[in-house]
């Protein structure tokens, strides 16, 4: 199914609804200036999910949560990356 929905020119070729829903919640969160860096965040939380899925279906069989344990363990990880990058954001630049 997720094959299917790839080739029918899933979130590849055009953006969804969450990445833009991400993008526009980072946007108003960062410095003046950081929007190239808030649309690369949202970029990268978004990817997460796709990510965490595709390993999932490669691995063996998981216990029922474990998918949802492994995408919250991945989006903390990108959360804590992203808040790293925002907080070393110079206010007046955006670098």
């Amino acid at each position: 199914m997720l094959f299917g929905y790839l080739r029918a020119g899933g979130p590849v070729l055009n953006r969804t609804p969450m990445a833009q829903e991400l993008r526009g919640g980072l946007a108003g969160h960062g410095p003046t200036g950081a929007t190239a860096r808030s649309e690369l965040a949202a970029e990268i939380l978004y990817d997460v999910y796709p990510g965490v899925l595709w390993r999932w279906m490669r691995d063996a069989p998981a216990p029922p949560g474990a998918f949802t344990a492994r995408l919250d363990a991945a989006v903390d990880i990108a959360i804590q990356g992203v808040a790293g990058v925002f907080a070393g954001l110079d206010d007046s630049t955006g670098r």
